[in-house]
């Protein structure tokens, strides 16, 4: 039992961690962005 439920909730992780660093990468991009349009 404690294995299955371990696989089954492995891909639920993956595709969490994979939403949580591409909202780490977008809020990087629009930082940048906005602090190019004050140094400006």
């Amino acid at each position: 039992m404690s294995q299955m439920t371990h696989i089954d909730s492995n891909p639920h992780k993956k595709i969490a961690h994979k939403i949580h660093h591409m909202q780490l990468q977008n809020r990087e991009r629009i930082i940048r962005e906005v602090l190019k349009k004050d140094s400006r």
